[in-house]
């Protein structure tokens, strides 16, 4: 048995000041509680110490890591969370240069050796850590068995070869949401869920699709799901832990259409009642207006879809391969069913000019959209976007804490715009689609659906920072 103490470094800070920071969901970490649910299976000993309950406090992490004592700490994060867990990871070493600090996550996975060479960092998980980091435990003298990790090794980095995915995600254990006290989650956003607290749940794994933004060094192409049978069991057991609303982050849930109705149709058949959601995002090729119904019929009140342009040439540039009018059906077989709508935009694609953004802009406004979210698209390390921009020269700068899809800085020079005409378009974007009194009047309107209220979505409405 060892000690292993799992960080969660602060993402608040992608969100203060931003034009979302009203829509954040505020809960405890999946993956988190993915690692420790796999440590605590084989006799180990967890505790998680979550920095998304507040800012930073390096005295907390000193006075933790003396007290508890672990052999190992782990980090997850995303890329401009590095310099973050840079800072935190030398504080563990000088505390103690015996403690073996594994760090994991898409930025890991996409640059491990880069990783290593840039913080304290002993050991870099690459790919899905459910399994990996009980190998690294039990094979920590001799670490070149051990597929799946960049490490350190004296002064030299030496790279091993990936592990092999998990092919049965229904054998992997529940998320140990007893590490967490779940009343400290109560906090989301009524932009964000209608009950707190909210918990996020993984039916699935791998996304098979091509979009040159996405990252799959991660969890791979490979799309691999749970049984509805064991989606639907461990949304029980979240249910008895104490979340009042489930938000489901999957790339792909409707990839397996079949799979998707069987979920829907076992919460009914078990008369379960809880609201949960689909805000990560669908294909709009993946659904129909039956799924749409039964997704209803089961308690599901909103459904995300990413549909990032309003221009088929630069969709089919980018490797979305959907069409304008599958966009436009499945929104409105969402909507025909009673689901909240929620469209995923992005300005700045590699193909994009002013003329393809303003019909990006006209296009999210001629959807009947409960909400819209506008970003520039960000090429983060492991893409095939910033492979391509790397190896035309231009990526202007690799200072991963300016990565923030929310606050984003000139980090590229873009194949035809100008950085202030991309800023022009991402505020005249969401000026242009909340500020319409059609929109205006629909949301107030409606804002007395079910625990909603008149008050509290004018409130959020304007709380947001155009």
């Amino acid at each position: 048995m060892v000690r292993v103490l799992l960080v969660n470094p602060s993402s608040r800070g992608f969100y203060e000041g931003s034009q979302v920071e009203e829509a954040v969901p505020f809960q405890p970490c999946l993956s988190m509680a993915m690692l420790s649910s796999s440590l605590k299976k084989y006799g180990h000993d967890v505790k998680i110490l979550d920095f998304n309950l507040k800012t930073v406090d390096e005295e907390v992490l000193v006075s933790t890591v003396k007290e508890f004592k672990p052999e190992y700490v782990g980090f997850t994060f995303v890329t401009p969370l590095f310099h973050i867990v840079q800072r935190l990871t030398c504080i563990v070493k000088k505390i103690d240069k015996k403690i073996k600090v594994v760090c994991g996550g898409p930025h890991s996975s996409s640059i491990p050796q880069r990783v290593l060479e840039e913080s304290d960092v002993d050991i870099v998980v690459i790919g899905e850590g459910d399994i990996i980091i009980l190998e690294i435990i039990n094979n920590i003298s001799n670490l070149k068995n051990v597929k799946g990790i960049c490490f350190k090794q004296e002064k030299k980095i030496i790279l091993n070869p990936r592990r092999e995915l998990i092919p049965n995600l229904d054998v992997l254990p529940f998320p140990d949401w007893e590490a967490f006290d779940l009343r400290m989650y109560n906090k989301s956003s009524r932009l964000v869920s209608r009950k707190s607290p909210l918990g996020f749940i993984e039916t699935s794994r791998g996304c098979v699709f091509d979009c040159c933004f996405c990252n799959k060094s991660l969890v791979g192409r490979t799309f691999r799901a749970k049984s509805a049978k064991r989606v639907v069991a461990e949304m029980e057991y979240m249910l008895r832990k104490g979340f009042q609303e489930i938000y489901v982050v999957d790339d792909g849930f409707t990839t397996d259409m079949g799979r998707a109705s069987e979920v829907c149709k076992t919460i009914m058949k078990k008369n379960l009642m809880f609201p949960w959601t689909l805000t990560s995002g669908v294909r709009v090729d993946r659904v129909t207006q039956e799924l749409f119904e039964e997704l209803k019929m089961a308690g599901c009140y909103r459904v995300a879809f990413g549909i990032e342009s309003g221009n088929e040439a630069v969709l089919k540039d980018f490797g979305k391969h959907i069409k304008l009018d599958q966009v436009r059906r499945a929104v409105n077989w969402a909507t025909k069913a009673g689901l909240e709508t929620l469209g995923f935009f992005m300005l700045a694609l590699p193909a994009d000019t002013e003329s393809s953004m303003q019909d990006t802009i006209d296009f999210a406004k001629q959807l009947d959209l409960s909400v819209a979210k506008f970003t520039i698209t960000i090429p983060y390390p492991g893409t095939k976007l910033f492979n391509d921009y790397d190896a035309k020269k231009l990526i202007k700068s690799k200072d991963w804490k300016n990565y923030d899809v929310y606050k984003p800085n000139e980090l590229f020079n873009h194949p035809t715009l100008e950085w202030d005409t991309i800023y022009k378009y991402h505020k005249k974007a969401f000026r242009s689609f909340y500020f319409r009194p059609k929109y205006i009047i629909k949301r107030f309107v409606n804002s007395s659906i079910k625990q909603r209220t008149l008050v509290t979505d004018i409130k959020s409405f304007f709380s947001i920072k155009w």
